[in-house]
């Protein structure tokens, strides 16, 4: 037997990581305020079967222990033998059609046979045809007494609304990874394996959230009745954090020959691209989490942008090894070189004279709006001759000396495309913490001017330059005179 399937929750204790929806569901069951239908939404592994069969065990079960199965009663034993005829598990994915549930209807009237309940556990429900909702729908509504309904699904947004109205909706998170890691380390310790907490920890990571997929690798990667961080390096080929640095060093430094060298010794061991491409991206992570406070942070920033752009763009070439030597050379040549000398942990990096003091410096050299210095500084957007009525937005001298609007644009492109289209052309003004763009394309207007789109560029703008800015929207505010700010757009895109 499989380690997954053997340390398979059989109650709610033993359920990880959905603490408030098993307590909720354990005192349904303690109270008898059991629902006729519920809905479980979540991604894959993270304990909606599980929990949906734990759940219709409890219902049956003649002698709750705390709102959990006792496992002892005759229902309990008999579901565990796979011998209750009360509880039918369904998936959806291989009945999808409308006769399929019209048969279940017509033997959900049949009363039970052995427990209080007959209960339909319907796993990826959203795979049900449009005319088998039509049909599921009418008895979810209106259930006979005896019949129950639990359905689970990895796309809520599949599940018709009218289908989601009528049951009560738990949706399962992400297992976190220090959850992942202490229910490892209980089957490590329930069977007797040796184990490398280091091991454990790149189990969690690989794993991705998923408590299912954590429990295979760690199977799979028992060698001698030990788990070590050396085996599960050679298995997923992994790559040390030395050889990732120096790669992100020499991109900063426009080494390219240095990165050749690299990639040539790495792909004569074998290299997963995708795996490769994670691994930086996590190594980047760390990196900017440790050097928040400093200039080079936009450095890593700059390459992590980078890699994250060509990990999307792998499933649609047909050679990843040269997208990946094509991206790594590209991000080289990207910009002024830097020097790296500080490893991602340190808290204070070190400086060095190469080291730009402003992050503008670091970043690749465009155009950019002037600090303010004097007063009457003339606007990048228009200058009002004396004859002209002053236009609503006509100084742009207040502008942050951190911001940036090609740098904002830059990164909005690598997030939403579509956004990045219809505001390339539009104009800008700044004053304080507030930031009006004026489209001239009633078109580009309607495209940014939803709370959706406003609030993602509130984000980005405090992602980019960690104030929180009021975006403001308007259509043909102003006239500006020549698109300054098109052409600045054009010169770095």
């Amino acid at each position: 037997m499989s380690l997954y399937t053997k340390y398979r929750p059989r109650d709610w204790n033993s359920v990880v990581g959905q603490y408030y929806t098993t307590e909720i569901l354990k005192s349904a069951l303690k109270h008898n305020r059991v629902g006729h239908a519920y809905l479980f939404h979540g991604s894959r592994g993270t304990g909606k079967t599980t929990s949906a069969r734990i759940l219709a065990k409890g219902i049956n079960c003649t002698t709750l222990q705390d709102g959990s199965p006792c496992h002892e009663c005759t229902n309990c034993q008999a579901f565990d033998n796979g011998n209750m005829l009360d509880i039918i598990e369904i998936d959806a994915a291989s009945n999808t059609g409308v006769d399929n549930i019209r048969e279940l209807i017509d033997k959900a009237r049949f009363e039970p046979n052995q427990g209080k309940f007959k209960i339909y556990i319907i796993d990826e429900v959203h795979m049900l045809s449009k005319w088998a909702f039509n049909a599921l729908l009418k008895t979810l509504e209106e259930p006979p007494s005896h019949v129950k309904f639990i359905l689970a699904t990895t796309e809520i947004d599949k599940v018709p609304e009218t289908i989601r109205s009528r049951v009560q909706r738990f949706d399962f998170k992400k297992i976190s990874r220090e959850d992942i890691i202490s229910r490892l380390e209980f089957i490590a310790q329930s069977e007797g394996i040796e184990y490398e907490s280091e091991a454990l920890s790149l189990i969690a990571r690989f794993a991705k959230w998923w408590l299912r997929d954590a429990i295979t690798l760690f199977e799979q990667s028992i060698v001698h009745g030990k788990v070590t961080k050396e085996h599960i390096t050679h298995t997923f080929f992994i790559i040390d954090e030395g050889t990732l640095g120096a790669i992100v060093k020499f991109i900063a430094e426009n080494n390219t020959a240095a990165i050749i060298t690299t990639l040539g010794k790495l792909q004569e061991r074998y290299i997963d691209v995708r795996l490769f491409f994670e691994q930086i991206l996590f190594f980047l992570k760390d990196a900017l989490y440790a050097n928040s406070e400093s200039p080079i942070f936009w450095t890593y920033y700059r390459i992590f942008e980078g890699i994250e752009a060509a990990y999307g763009k792998l499933k649609y070439v047909p050679d990843t090894n040269l997208l990946l030597e094509i991206t790594l050379l590209k991000l080289a040549q990207k910009s002024e070189p830097q020097s790296i000398v500080e490893t991602p942990k340190q808290e204070t990096p070190k400086k060095s004279p190469s080291i730009p003091e402003k992050k503008e410096e670091i970043i690749k050299k465009i155009p950019s709006t002037p600090e303010k210095k004097e007063e009457n500084l003339p606007s990048p957007i228009i200058s009002p001759s004396r004859d002209t009525k002053e236009s609503p937005i006509t100084n742009t001298s207040v502008l942050s000396k951190d911001f940036s609007f090609a740098v904002w644009l830059n990164h909005i492109k690598w997030e939403k495309a579509v956004v990045f289209q219809s505001m390339k052309n539009c104009q800008f003004k700044i004053q304080d913490t507030t930031l009006t763009l004026s489209f001239n394309r009633k078109w580009d207007f309607d495209k940014v001017h939803t709370p959706d789109i406003e609030n993602f560029l509130a984000k980005t703008l405090e992602i980019c330059f960690g104030i929180m800015y009021t975006v403001h929207l308007v259509l043909n505010e102003w006239t500006p005179q020549g698109n300054q700010l098109a052409k600045t757009a054009d010169e770095i895109f």
